[in-house]
């Protein structure tokens, strides 16, 4: 495993190299993802909103 790119050296290597601490940033997220969805994990449903929270929203004074 490797060391993360953490925000500091996210702007360290953005001085370094002309860039922006977003591009480093961007690139640990992607690697996050990216070893995120390697993970096995159990199924979740998705969640559908309870008919007294709908109107509630939708309700205006």
């Amino acid at each position: 495993m490797r060391a993360r790119v953490s925000a500091d050296m996210a702007y360290r290597l953005a001085a370094a190299f002309g860039t922006s601490a977003e591009v480093w940033g961007g690139l640990q997220l992607q690697s996050d993802l990216s070893q995120a969805a390697k993970t096995k994990r159990p199924r979740i449903e998705r969640l559908t909103p309870r008919v007294d929270d709908l109107s509630a929203r939708e309700w205006r004074p």
